[in-house]
């Protein structure tokens, strides 16, 4: 898929450059090219590389963008009356196309895809799978020792991510038939009692809501043994094109903070003097300083999927260890990246940032005691000397010319076992 920006000086979906001379020539790609949506009309809306829609069209098919997500290619017929794009050009495209569906046997009489049926759709085997991939993208970024929680205890789960399930899904996905949001997750593993206070809202509360929602938050965590604070964003504030807002502008970050008004909420539960398990939920890096200063635990939760509140529920008691390790840098704060405007890596990720982060790329605790220790560059030695079954990743990195990594393991421990994890 093309992207909608320009690559040394060229609009991505018509750089012959990108798409014939280094795609399909020094990569040897054989499949078809698709443009972001809308990014041909961006040609001559944006770019202003071109005048009309006709232009634009043929531009891009000329430069072996195939297919185009958009209105733009209804013009080629238009660009192919002008002489701007050849009947040769167009067929070379529409072949890559069909061969593409013929390869996905989408005209065979015996296409094995057809045999899969309505069944499948969340059948127990793909819910199983669903409720382990978001057990494993959990991450723990502190733990003084109060996780994993007993399941009797009485614990309040405040925060205007608790029983969200916009923050379940994120974005492009579809719609399941069964949720466990955070809240339902905790409620449905919980033997003791489990109180429930939405805090705040997301981004902001009218006065008067937000003073009534304070304060049956605070009475809910004095109450409690125990809070889980489910806070952090949404994807329809930091998705493509989200709502613009305190921080926010149309999806874009303004800084790396909470929002105020979830700030205000911590504080208030802080001041209760109720142990807090801090649940950050975002699909991207949140200044995290002073939960971390603070806070008993930190769990990092992206965009979990239907089963997320489940997978939450069996880490935070438990049944299962956390194993996720970040997949991104978390800076303390906006201050300490270049602007935005620099196209340039330097001072940005764990490859080029040469400030402390508050958590490196790759960070990631689990439950119990886990050593790892290195014969050579190839072959880490890992050994579980806890007393529950840990998934621990193994992470090989290189320093030449900066650091990067170059593989990693996930690898089952039993308690007492020791693995090579050879590379």
């Amino acid at each position: 898929m093309g992207a909608y920006n320009r690559f040394r000086g060229d609009a991505c979906c018509a750089s012959r450059t990108l798409l014939e001379d280094i795609l399909r020539g020094e990569f040897g790609f054989d499949g078809y090219v698709v443009s972001d949506c809308g990014a041909i009309c961006d040609i001559h809306e944006h770019h202003k590389i071109t005048k009309t829609a006709a232009e634009s069209a043929a531009l891009a098919v000329n430069c072996g963008c195939d297919l185009n997500c958009g209105s733009a290619y209804e013009w080629l017929h238009e660009a192919a009356l002008q002489g701007l794009v050849s009947e040769e050009t167009v067929t070379k495209s529409v072949e890559r196309l069909f061969e593409a569906r013929f390869r996905l046997g989408m005209f065979d009489d015996d296409c094995p895809f057809d045999a899969i049926g309505p069944d499948v759709i969340e059948c127990e085997q793909h819910t199983a799978l669903n409720l382990r991939m978001a057990e494993e993208s959990l991450v723990l970024l502190k733990n003084d020792g109060i996780l994993p929680l007993r399941d009797d205890m009485r614990i309040a789960v405040i925060g205007p991510n608790a029983d969200s399930r916009d923050v379940l899904l994120a974005n492009y996905n579809g719609t399941p038939s069964v949720y466990y949001t955070l809240l339902r997750g905790i409620q449905e593993a919980c033997k003791g009692e489990v109180l429930y206070a939405e805090g705040c809202g997301l981004v902001r509360t009218d006065g008067q809501s937000e003073s009534a929602l304070l304060r049956e938050a605070v009475v809910r965590a004095k109450r409690a043994d125990v809070v889980v604070m489910a806070c952090g964003i949404s994807a329809r504030i930091e998705g493509e094109e989200g709502d613009a807002c305190e921080s926010f502008a149309g999806g874009d970050r303004v800084d790396l903070e909470l929002p105020r008004v979830q700030k205000a909420l911590y504080e208030a539960v802080l001041e209760t003097g109720t142990p807090i398990v801090f649940v950050n939920v975002s699909g991207s890096c949140i200044s995290l300083v002073r939960q971390q200063e603070t806070a008993n635990a930190i769990v990092q939760c992206f965009y979990p999927g239907a089963m997320g509140g489940k997978a939450l529920a069996n880490v935070l008691f438990g049944k299962t260890a956390p194993s996720g390790r970040l997949p991104v840098t978390f800076y303390r704060s906006v201050d300490d990246l270049p602007p935005f405007e620099d196209y340039s890596m330097e001072g940005r990720t764990y490859k080029f940032f040469k400030g402390e982060p508050l958590y490196p790329f790759g960070f990631g605790l689990t439950y119990g005691d886990v050593t790892e220790t290195w014969e050579g560059e190839d072959v880490a030695v890992v050994t579980n000397h806890g007393t529950m079954p840990v998934r621990y990743a193994v992470l090989r990195f290189e320093t030449v010319p900066y650091k990067n990594l170059r593989d990693f393991r996930k690898v089952l421990l039993q308690p007492g076992e020791t693995v090579r994890v050879q590379f």
